[in-house]
Parts: structure tokens; sequence; C-alpha cells
């Protein structure tokens, strides 16, 4: 594997591992947190693979 691909893996890896943490938090807040920087590594492995979409809906939303 390249670096690109071995980055953007690992960026999904950790994203999928925010996810699954946060399906078991109890509070709300902090699942929602978690689920929130899951979704920047999911953007951040998309930059990296050179598929992001270069307009703000694609950013995540803050739920505050």
């Amino acid at each position: 594997m390249d670096w690109e691909s071995d980055t953007a893996k690992e960026y999904r890896n950790r994203a999928e591992e925010l996810r699954a943490t946060a399906e078991r938090m109890t509070d709300e807040e902090s699942r929602k947190t978690l689920i929130s920087i899951a979704a920047v590594y999911d953007r951040c492995a998309a930059m990296v693979e050179g598929t992001v979409k270069k307009d703000a809906a694609s950013l995540p939303k803050n739920s505050n």
C-alpha cells in the first residue's frame, strides 16, 4: 500500500472506533462529540484520497 492508502485506512479505522465507543456512551453530549470527531476523521480520509467535496455541505454539522 502507498502512503495515501495507509493514511486513509488509519483515519477510517479511527472513525469506526470512535463510532463504536459512542454507541456505548450513556451521556448524549459525549456521544455526539465522538460522532462529530469520527466525521472529521472520515473527512480527513476523503481528503487524503482526493475525494472530498469542496463545499460546506461536506463538513460535519456542529450539534451545539
